[in-house]
């Protein structure tokens, strides 16, 4: 004889499987914005970004001063970017 799975547990895999094709419906919208801000000539808000790191070692990246190539991309970015050694 046959034996299936619980009805709870295939309403569960329909309630995950629902909000995971919800989730990449809202991320596929969110790429469909208007573009007619991109075309105008006002100026735009500066783009800022703010990393915060707690488990990394700041002494250990060539930005503030390591002797070795430990975090190329971070020294990349940081390179073309405004760095705060110290923030209150």
């Amino acid at each position: 004889m046959w034996t299936f799975v619980s009805r709870d547990f295939a309403l569960s895999v329909i309630v995950v499987s629902a909000t995971l094709v919800g989730f990449a419906a809202m991320f596929v919208s969110l790429g469909c914005g208007d573009r007619s801000e991109l075309l105008s000539d006002k100026p735009k808000a500066p783009n800022i970004l703010i990393v915060t790191i707690d488990t990394l070692r700041a002494d250990h990246l060539a930005t503030y001063g390591y002797f070795r190539r430990t975090s190329p991309t971070i020294d990349a970015l940081a390179a073309e970017s405004i760095v705060f050694d110290r923030c209150i």
